[in-house]
């Protein structure tokens, strides 16, 4: 059976209500009405010495309150961080060979999401950290507010810390923490040829959780078979940032339907994703390996990816483009300076082949003009090593970057310029070797009375 993909969507329906089970701990003052066991007492009171006071009972792994299977088939509890320095600790069992997620959310719609801030911390069971998330790895989801993942390679009773990330108390705010088997990351062996995992991106802007695990010697990658909505769009893919136990260190390429290598990155995140800009195939194969090779149960993660809206992206070129003559106009937005003036023109394209030359012209309208030009090729895990030229209205080279392997070197503050049009050029430098998909790049190109800061 190939594995579930999880899918987060934003704005899902809030979880049902739920009983609050833990409050303040032991030791307060605050006292109610007689008592003989904890069901004598509200839901966030305990029994202590015949007294109802202001507590729980899982404030220590020993103490952990057992996630039971909900409706869903799922394993949950509620739970409240009802005072700081409170920590809430779960226990479930698993038979190993799994992936799981845990995540918190509100437990009454009527709370205040925003006051809920935990951090999720999972043990296996000698105690050892495995994961541990504040957030959620794919940035805000809606619904979620904290979402962590892990691979669990032995059978045991692992276990789940929840906190309040401040160490504050949120009295008002209840929560519910589920644990969600994943699954055993994909059919092995599997390969380029026949990936381990299927997934049909059912819509844009969802992200999906792909885990991968390197078992052993025969598997020191694992690939997955991408089908897409549309083409003319971005994908984007991230790894788990909380994985604290895990000795991978990713390396992602993704390969079309012709069998080319159309992004290569390493270790991509929220911050720096890789991304493969203005797509084309119908179905693609992403494949994740440890970029020294290594390979055992402790090389592991999950991969989200995300496909953006048909013609999602920069305006695109329109070939043949590569003399000045038949530059693809740029529309320029302006910037709105405080002082002087400032527009941006956007675009995005491929270097086909080798010999590829991509011109664009922006128009500028204002003297003492400094032009400069931003753009992203290497730096997303595109595949060429693209140089960058601007050219006057007499066709002499008025300003270059020369491509740099390993990242993009944009070009900054070139001028200032009298007005007229320019011609921006974009051209895989001497020692690329990428053309085609994967040879992509997207930019902006300003023009500014003042130098724009690096």
């Amino acid at each position: 059976m190939r594995p579930t993909l999880t899918l987060f969507l934003a704005c899902l329906a809030a979880c049902g209500k739920h009983d609050d089970t833990d409050s303040e701990p032991v030791g307060t003052d605050d006292t109610g009405p007689e008592c003989s066991t904890d069901p004598d007492c509200s839901s966030t009171e305990i029994c202590e010495l015949g007294a109802c006071i202001v507590g729980d009972r899982d404030n220590d792994p020993a103490d952990a309150t057992p996630l039971g299977e909900d409706a869903d088939g799922n394993y949950s509890a509620d739970g409240e961080v009802g005072t700081a320095g409170d920590v809430d600790w779960f226990s479930f069992s698993s038979t190993g060979s799994q992936f799981i997620r845990v995540d918190t959310t509100v437990s009454d719609e009527d709370d205040d999401a925003d006051s809920l801030d935990t951090i999720v911390t999972i043990y296996d069971a000698s105690g050892a950290l495995l994961a541990q998330e504040d957030e959620h790895p794919a940035g805000d989801v809606g619904t979620y507010d904290s979402v962590a993942f892990a691979w669990l390679n032995d059978a045991g009773t692992y276990t789940v810390s929840v906190e309040d990330k401040a160490g504050r108390a949120s009295p008002d705010t209840s929560y519910v923490v589920t644990a969600k088997d994943l699954g055993d990351g994909g059919d092995e062996p599997d390969s380029l040829q026949s990936a381990g995992t299927d997934l049909q991106f059912e819509g844009a802007d969802l992200w999906y959780a792909l885990p991968v695990v390197l078992t052993g010697a025969d598997d020191t990658s694992d690939s997955v078979l991408l089908t897409m909505p549309w083409t003319d769009t971005q994908l984007d893919f991230i790894l788990t940032s909380g994985a604290n136990a895990s000795e991978l260190d990713p390396a992602v390429r993704l390969y079309n339907s012709d069998g080319d290598v159309v992004l290569d990155k390493g270790a991509p995140t929220l911050d720096d994703p890789a991304a493969l800009v203005n797509s084309e195939s119908e179905t693609y194969v992403l494949n994740v390996a440890d970029a020294a090779g290594g390979s055992g149960p402790t090389y592991w993660g999950v991969v989200f990816a995300l496909v953006r809206d048909e013609g999602y992206g920069n305006p695109r070129e329109s070939e043949p483009n590569d003399a000045v003559e038949d530059a693809d106009p740029l529309s320029v937005v302006d910037q709105e300076p405080n002082i002087g003036s400032w527009v941006a023109g956007y675009g995005s394209g491929h270097l086909d082949t080798a010999e590829d030359v991509d011109s664009w012209t922006l128009a500028v309208d204002f003297d003492d003009a400094y032009l400069s030009v931003f753009y992203g090729a290497q730096d997303y895990g595109g595949v060429a090593i693209v140089s960058v030229d601007i050219v006057d209205s007499t066709g002499a080279v008025v300003a270059s970057m020369p491509g740099t392997a390993g990242a993009d070197a944009d070009l900054w503050n070139a001028g200032p310029f009298a007005a007229g049009d320019y011609t921006v050029r974009f051209s895989s430098a001497p020692e690329s070797t990428g053309s085609g998909e994967g040879a992509f790049y997207q930019f902006a190109a300003h023009a500014s009375t003042s130098e724009l800061a690096p």
